[in-house]
């Protein structure tokens, strides 16, 4: 497995990274590991963060799927990997998107894309509340194969 890390996108005063680009074959189950992160690089601390929305979809935008947080209002759940454990934060800033067959068999071959807003607690500003947008993000690119459609 690689351990390569990136960037995917800035927004204010935070940013996105995700391990490497994942590759996800048409009609496969597959997952989509993200890191909220502050201007310095430094994960976030999620348990200072009220909600998140995403939507993945590809290059047929007929074909989305909606993920909420912590109200699992989409069509799937998002998984919070950060925990923790004897009083210590694991895994912090750390989600993941579960993508199923059922949506990646309709996907053409090409970028996954992802828009993603969180909204973390923030007494500072007038409304108790700071709103992140992120609103393209390439999170995994979907192969072609016919292996699943026999």
């Amino acid at each position: 497995m690689s351990t390569c890390t990136t960037v995917i996108s800035t927004c204010g005063e935070y940013q996105i990274g995700r391990v490497c680009l994942p590759i996800i074959y048409q009609g496969d189950n597959g997952t989509v590991d993200l890191t909220l992160l502050d201007k310095a690089g430094n994960a976030i601390d999620l348990d200072t963060v009220s909600e998140i929305e995403a939507v993945l979809y590809g290059l047929d935008v007929d074909y989305k799927l909606e993920y909420n947080w912590p109200f699992n209002t989409g069509n799937e759940d998002i998984t919070i990997l950060q925990e923790t454990v004897n009083d210590t934060i694991v895994n912090q800033g750390k989600i993941r998107l579960y993508i199923p067959t059922t949506f990646t068999k309709h996907l053409v071959s090409g970028n996954l894309n992802a828009s993603i807003r969180i909204t973390k607690y923030d007494t500072s500003l007038p409304t108790g509340e700071d709103i992140i947008t992120f609103p393209c993000l390439n999170v995994a690119e979907i192969k072609y194969t016919e292996i699943n459609f026999l």
